[in-house]
């Protein structure tokens, strides 16, 4: 690892077995609406998005939350779907299935979310690299064209 959680993260990819979503790690994609944003998963394009303006904890967790959306919506539960009733039981059982087959599926991205949860001065902002060109990030704008997104 290079010490540098963005630069660790470029390049990967996170495989769902049925899809494999492109990771990208900017800010490009969080203005207007999305500006409160932390992270976003386009079903549509097969992208997660995470926001880097945030600290490393933050940013672990966000592709925490925005891995989860997919897990979830692999057992049935997409972002459109009324909100989901279930059991208590019923939500750890497809979470922790889903994220084991997520963790055996992506062993690199979850040793470098380990690591950087467990490095010290985690509440210091990672370092910020600018020049990434929107053209570069597809879905890039106002989002009026994504169909299916996460509400992070």
């Amino acid at each position: 690892m290079t010490g540098d959680m963005i630069a660790d993260l470029s390049g990967l990819s996170v495989n769902a077995g049925w899809r494999t979503f492109r990771l990208v790690v900017t800010d490009d994609v969080f203005t207007t609406e999305l500006k409160d944003r932390l992270g976003l998963t386009d079903f549509d394009r097969g992208i997660i998005y995470v926001n880097y303006v945030q600290d490393r904890h933050g940013m672990c967790e966000t592709l925490y939350h925005e891995i989860l959306h997919v897990v979830l919506d692999n057992v049935g539960y997409s972002i459109e779907d009324d909100p989901i009733k279930a059991t208590n039981e019923q939500v750890v059982m497809y979470t922790s299935r889903g994220l084991v087959t997520m963790m055996r599926l992506n062993k690199q991205l979850f040793t470098i979310i380990t690591h950087y949860l467990h490095k010290e001065n985690n509440y210091e902002h990672v370092p910020i690299i600018r020049g990434t060109k929107s053209g570069d990030v597809p879905g890039t704008g106002d989002g009026s064209n994504d169909d299916r997104q996460s509400k992070s």
